[in-house]
């Protein structure tokens, strides 16, 4: 449960951070657009690979968890 709640309190930081700079980046300084892009990449590379990782972990559960014939 805590690694549940630490890894979505820190997909939810870095989400806020990317949308912040590319909010700051197109209302004020173009500058940090390709900062912005950049972690907003990163992040949805991060949800990727999480959603990649749990649905493995269910599936494996879900094999052990089977009754063998």
């Amino acid at each position: 449960m805590k690694a549940t709640l630490r890894s979505t309190f820190m997909r939810l930081t870095l989400m806020a951070a990317a949308i912040g700079l590319l909010l700051r980046a197109i209302l004020f300084d173009r500058a940090d657009l390709p900062y912005a892009i950049g972690i907003m990449a990163a992040a949805l590379a991060y949800e990727a690979l999480f959603h990649v990782a749990s649905n493995a972990i269910r599936h494996n559960y879900d094999i052990q968890a089977a009754p063998s014939a």
